[in-house]
């Protein structure tokens, strides 16, 4: 299994985004796992899919716990589940990604 671990604070990201929910950008976990390939190469999304689970009170200004995991990767393509869990342990949102790997010519 393949995982990454991420703490995150609203208030230091990127203020156009006001604290959204962005599950899809943080570091992905199959770039690390594809890296025994040689030559160009990309990833791209076949399928996303994130439920919000619930939202942080309002003014809400801590750390995020963001979490990605992949535990299957085979021909070409990969999967990798993630969470974002507040500080006090409340799951905030879910995610799971099917990626493919693109040769680039």
């Amino acid at each position: 299994m393949l995982a990454g671990n991420y703490a995150v604070n609203p208030s230091t990201e990127d203020s156009n985004h006001h604290g959204d929910v962005r599950i899809d950008q943080y570091i992905n976990p199959a770039n690390t796992m594809f890296g025994r390939f040689s030559g160009p190469w990309g990833m791209t999304t076949v399928d996303l899919t994130v439920h919000v689970r619930s939202l942080p009170p309002a003014g809400y200004d801590d750390w995020c716990l963001v979490r990605f995991r992949s535990v299957a990767s085979t021909a070409g393509f990969c999967e990798e589940d993630g969470e974002i869990w507040s500080r006090d342990g409340q799951l905030l949102a879910q995610s799971r990604q099917l990626a493919a790997l693109i040769p680039v010519r």
